[in-house]
């Protein structure tokens, strides 16, 4: 038989472009075909090296196997049938590529993903596939590799897929969830952490899924500082209430807060609107009862029965309010009153009473004032009173002051400043 020629096997190839389409076409993943320029480079590149020579062996073995492989319609089958024999000839790495762009092909055709699978393999391995193609021969590889839950494969395929700069599939995300999936959770998030620190980094603003991936694996993995890390991650990146909500009862769910504490994440969730279930509601009204705060009972309420969470006739609603509105209206006058006696006192326990009463009054400015006199006269519950110091320097926009004291909270609170301190980021960011 003569010799073919390598251009006359390389006309008779599937080009880059067509490559994409095969491989899409094959069930694989749509949508990844290649852009025009990206094409025309290709084939530059192949008349640039149409002077490599395929061995004679392969030539001859090639070329009734391409004859069906290029044709419209035929017995498929029988070229897959002859792979095993043709693939034994293989010599150069010319071989190679032509051998793998037509496996490719076929595999399409046939919608065999082993087949593609080899194909590729084959490509990559002759060291001839187009620059701008590696990312993408790469992600497919990874593709099926994820296909054949071979997680460490997948991740290296991802990784190179990276590396030679494809974006499209998102296979830096995608590498995450190799850690995932191979018990590797501690390293899969330490990996996503950073993968997401970049983006921010680059001004870009990620994905709410991934961020929430990381949030469940954490949560199913009971690693209690991820969660909080996750949960400050989702506010950052896109404060809505609905992205609030999540976090904050996630935090609630994982942290064992004592009642006081999870006030204070409750007083997080009014303030950012994302207060939304009627158990939340009862547990803040009773749990501000219980604290002495009738004035915050009496708001709590009103917003509860604005927002439809009670009725007027509710039970709850209307004993709740009965009992709190004439200890409200005594608080309001009584507090202001005391002030001066807070300051003159010996210890810090009166300007505290204060403090938590403008700060259910929703009068932050004179809640700061006495958390302070209370803080610098002594008080038993330093970490709380911290916190709530903080907190009210938020509420007046104070943002800077208020991380600087919330930072300094720790303890069974840090969790709730954690989150508050989230809260000033937001809203400085917010200008708000």
């Amino acid at each position: 038989m003569v010799r073919k020629s390598s251009h006359a096997l390389r006309r008779r190839l599937a080009s880059p472009l067509t490559l994409a389409l095969a491989l899409a076409a094959g069930g694989v993943l749509g949508g990844a075909a290649l852009s025009a320029p990206a094409y025309a480079k290709a084939k530059k590149d192949k008349e640039k090296s149409n002077e490599d020579k395929n061995s004679k062996a392969f030539a001859e073995a090639y070329e009734p196997y391409a004859a069906i492989v290029n044709a419209e319609t035929g017995d498929f089958a029988a070229a897959k049938a002859m792979i095993p024999a043709v693939s034994a000839t293989v010599e150069t790495d010319q071989d190679r590529y032509v051998m793998g762009n037509s496996l490719v092909a076929l595999g399409g055709k046939l919608k065999d993903t082993g087949v593609q699978k080899q194909g590729l393999e084959m490509i990559l391995a002759s060291g001839k596939a187009p620059a701008e193609q590696l990312g993408l021969y790469n992600y497919y590889l990874a593709r099926f590799a994820v296909a054949d839950k071979d997680w460490v494969k997948a991740r290296q395929y991802y990784q190179a897929s990276v590396d030679a700069g494809y974006t499209d599939g998102l296979p830096d995300v995608l590498l995450a969830d190799t850690y995932f999936n191979n018990n590797e959770v501690p390293q899969g998030l330490t990996y996503l952490s950073g993968l997401l620190d970049k983006r921010t980094a680059a001004g870009q603003k990620n994905d709410e899924s991934w961020i929430l991936r990381g949030l469940k694996v954490a949560l199913d993995a009971k690693m209690t500082d991820a969660v909080y890390e996750y949960a400050k991650r989702l506010v950052a990146n896109d404060a809505t209430p609905k992205n609030w909500q999540i976090a904050l009862q996630t935090v609630q769910q994982v942290g064992q807060l004592d009642p006081q504490a999870s006030l204070d994440l409750l007083r997080l969730m009014r303030a950012t609107g994302s207060m939304k279930e009627p158990y939340e509601f009862k547990e803040y009204v009773t749990t501000a009862s219980q604290s002495g705060l009738p004035a915050e009972v009496v708001s709590v309420l009103g917003e509860g029965k604005q927002a439809g969470v009670f009725q007027a006739d509710d039970a709850f609603y209307k004993d709740n309010l009965a009992e709190a509105e004439p200890r409200a209206a005594g608080d309001r006058k009584d507090v202001p009153a005391s002030v001066g006696e807070a300051r003159s006192a010996a210890t810090g326990k009166t300007a505290l009473g204060n403090a938590n009463a403008f700060l259910s009054f929703g009068d932050y400015a004179a809640a700061e004032d006495m958390f302070k006199t209370a803080l610098d006269k002594g008080v038993n519950d330093r970490q709380q009173a911290l916190l709530r110091l903080g907190m009210a320097q938020v509420l007046q926009g104070k943002y800077d002051e208020g991380t600087a004291t919330l930072g300094q909270v720790a303890g069974g609170s840090a969790p709730v400043a954690q989150m508050w301190m989230t809260y000033a980021a937001t809203k400085k960011s917010a200008g708000a």
